[in-house]
């Protein structure tokens, strides 16, 4: 990264390096495990897939609704332009959902997410359309010191973007502008998870047995041409799990010696459980969420929830939110988007119907505000608020209870009384 430079791009290397090709295409990161890691190859790792997944979906499938301020309340903006880009279909060929799923996925993986801004002659947004981050280039403009954005096309053609153009969400960066690739930066213990799963799967494809041995009791045994020969026949004719179960050939008195080796004694499952765990630490998602329940209770997986969403998705909500209020309201006054999270804070039903007892006996929730949480439609009359009758307002005193109070006519006849002839 230069300083006075004008590059930004943020990377443990120059990247794209000098090997790479004009379509920006990645080399692999050098990990000790011996396994090409790269943001591709790291989507094979079944735990690196499931993080990933899941807090795609669980951000694109959030509500982002644009808002207008009026006074101290707020009301949705339906009639904004860009209410149906954002809660509908950003572009004619994509769902809101899937251009919000693409782009987290970018995030989570490149460390940034690129969208292209069409406007119409009015300057309005008419259409968001995602990019490749590996085809894109940061920079500064060395005359303007303006950002730019460069990318190259699947047919190698270059075109560079304004910064008003792009819609650019960084994920964690130390320039401010680009963030940095979680999987290059994790590329180690991505790799440690590639490499036993490789091994794993490399295992069961040999019937799931460990090497055997062959010994020769023969005083002189077969030179180095022959051991590669028979090594390469009994690999052939009784390697792999398609081959099991046939009956195998010795002479010469050959013996065969299993090696007394199991993954448990090398610990194998508890590595491969530990970098499941390690690689959830990475993308902050409860073991849970991609469904590993070893310490699980029906106790905690709602608090575990709850702080998934206020620790994991909340952070990348505001992410979304701060750079579409910028870039796509102009740092409005007016307007700005918001998520709806509370469909994933929901509790059980008792839970919500007690928190519901307590804002409606309190003052704080109406009828209808009760009915909308639970996707039910307004009745009327349910915007009243009550409050206890003991409440007063602070630094108030008491209000003093009324003694030898005259029934009026009224009263009586409501109770069915008459009034005294006097």
């Amino acid at each position: 990264m230069k300083i006075f430079g004008y590059e930004i791009r943020s990377a443990k290397r120059p990247r794209p390096s000098d090997w790479d090709d004009f379509w920006y295409s990645r080399q692999p990161y050098d990990v000790s495990s011996g396994v090409d890691v790269s943001e591709d190859s790291a989507l094979r790792l079944s735990t690196v897939w499931a993080c990933v997944k899941v807090i795609s979906e669980d951000l694109a499938s959030l509500p982002l609704i644009i808002y207008q301020r009026n006074g101290k309340t707020k009301e949705r903006a339906v009639d904004h332009p860009l209410y149906p880009i954002l809660h509908d279909a950003p572009n004619p060929e994509m769902t809101a959902m899937q251009f919000r799923e693409c782009l987290q996925a970018h995030l989570l993986t490149w460390g940034n997410a690129y969208a292209e801004i069409t406007r119409d002659i009015r300057g309005q947004v008419i259409a968001l359309w995602p990019l490749n981050p590996g085809r894109m280039k940061v920079s500064r403009n060395k005359e303007s010191n303006e950002v730019e954005y460069e990318y190259t096309d699947s047919d190698g053609k270059k075109k560079v973007f304004a910064r008003q153009d792009i819609l650019h969400i960084a994920g964690l960066g130390f320039n401010g502008l680009v963030g940095y690739s979680v999987i290059q930066y994790q590329a180690e213990a991505i790799g440690s998870g590639i490499a036993g799963q490789q091994s794993q799967g490399g295992m069961f494809q040999n019937g799931a047995q460990m090497s055997l041995a062959v010994s020769h009791p023969a005083p002189r045994g077969p030179n180095d041409e022959g051991r590669r020969v028979f090594r390469d026949e009994m690999n052939r004719v009784y390697g792999g799990s398609k081959n099991a179960g046939k009956i195998m050939v010795l002479w010469e008195g050959m013996k065969i010696e299993p090696l007394n080796f199991s993954p448990s004694d090398a610990q194998f499952l508890d590595s491969r459980k530990f970098s499941q765990t390690d690689i959830c630490g990475i993308f902050r998602v409860p073991p849970h969420k991609i469904m590993n329940l070893d310490r699980a209770t029906f106790s905690n997986i709602e608090q575990q929830s709850i702080s998934y969403v206020v620790d994991t998705i909340r952070p990348w909500c505001v992410r979304w939110e701060q750079q579409i209020n910028v870039k796509l309201l102009g740092s409005s006054e007016e307007f700005f988007v918001e998520h709806l999270v509370d469909g994933l804070l929901r509790g059980d039903l008792p839970s919500r119907y007690t928190a519901y007892a307590t804002g409606r006996q309190w003052g704080w929730m109406s009828v209808n505000d009760i009915r909308a949480l639970e996707n039910l439609n307004p009745v009327e009359g349910g915007d009243q608020y009550i409050v206890p009758m003991n409440m007063t307002e602070a630094g108030q005193p008491p209000p003093k209870p009324q003694e030898d109070a005259t029934p009026s006519e009224k009263d009586l006849q409501i109770a069915g009384k008459k009034p005294n002839a006097s």
